[in-house]
């Protein structure tokens, strides 16, 4: 009901979430899937946006924390890359996603303490 133009703001937001996605990223279509390794892919890919807007208590424990834990255990088949529409390098991205949600995990229980 108000106006179809976007707003300077909302355009120079739109082009800062564009800068901060990049090309490269899960856009969660599951072709990707079933993996041998029973990985969540697309979770593992998108766990940055989980960690960014959950509750660390939920995001650091339960299921996404088991599937962190699962995701380590890629053993780099390559059956996912063969699926992937947009060609990602999905073990490399996942291990890179491993690494990084670890660290954030051990900052998190840091301050929790």
């Amino acid at each position: 009901s108000g106006p179809k133009e976007m707003t300077e703001e909302e355009t120079i937001e739109m082009q800062r979430q564009r800068d901060e996605l990049g090309t490269r990223f899960c856009r969660r279509c599951e072709y990707c899937q079933p993996c041998p390794q029973q990985i969540p892919i697309s979770m593992v890919m998108n766990v940055t946006g989980f960690v960014k807007r959950m509750p660390g208590k939920r995001v650091f424990a339960g299921g996404i924390a088991a599937d962190m834990e699962r995701a380590a255990t890629c053993n780099e088949c390559g059956d996912c890359l063969e699926r992937c529409p947009y060609h990602l390098e999905i073990p490399t991205r996942m291990a890179e996603k491993v690494e990084w949600y670890a660290g954030v995990k051990q900052e998190f229980e840091k301050q929790a303490v």
